[in-house]
């Protein structure tokens, strides 16, 4: 868990990875440790939420994945935190501004995977959310930027960039990673657990 005094005054490059973690696997693992790498980032800040407003019910609870969570873990670098047990909120826009008052020194950057990029204009101050913090795109299996990216708000298409320009330029800005990836999701692995 994150004691926010431990990262206050040391500009600091930190990665927020948000989800559901149900459960959390390498794919999480995997991307974590390619953003720390590939960014130059000091931490990756796994945000566990009580439910993603986009899928079904969580099928653990949020104490079972966050314990999950710590398991898998393997790196000083990463650290999982319960944001919604410190705000009240289950927008993203509103993790985001909670952690920058908290600890306004670092610079930050949001990591997701390219499914949520086809549905990232519905989510709340969405235009607001790629004017404060610069996002990371990792492709996913079945998410390939060719066959998605008709289907992306052209809003968010202007602010695509490569990731030499992504590290110089302020926000708003947004990079596509296409790295290895790990062919899994939280879903799957769910159901396969389910199944055994």
């Amino acid at each position: 868990m994150i004691d926010f005094k431990n990262f206050k005054e040391k500009n600091l490059r930190i990665g927020l990875l948000g989800g559901s973690f149900d459960p959390p696997h390498q794919g999480h693992l995997h991307i974590s440790k390619d953003a720390l790498r590939r960014f130059n980032l000091d931490y990756i800040w796994w945000l566990v939420i009580q439910q993603n407003p986009f899928k079904e019910n969580q099928a653990s609870s949020i104490n079972q994945r966050l314990r999950a969570c710590s398991k898998i873990i393997d790196s000083d670098n990463i650290i999982t935190f319960d944001i919604e047990n410190n705000i009240n909120s289950i927008k993203t826009i509103d993790h985001i501004n909670f952690i920058s008052n908290k600890c306004f020194n670092n610079k930050y950057y949001w990591i997701m995977g390219s499914d949520l990029l086809v549905d990232f204009d519905k989510w709340d101050n969405y235009q607001q959310i790629l004017k404060i913090i610069k996002i990371i795109v990792y492709e996913r299996p079945n998410y390939w930027y060719k066959d998605i990216q008709k289907k992306i708000n052209p809003w968010l298409l202007k602010y695509k960039t490569d990731i030499k320009t992504f590290l110089l330029s302020p926000s708003p800005s947004w990079v596509l990673v296409k790295s290895a990836s790990v062919d899994i999701s939280s879903t799957q692995l769910r159901s396969t657990n389910e199944n055994t």
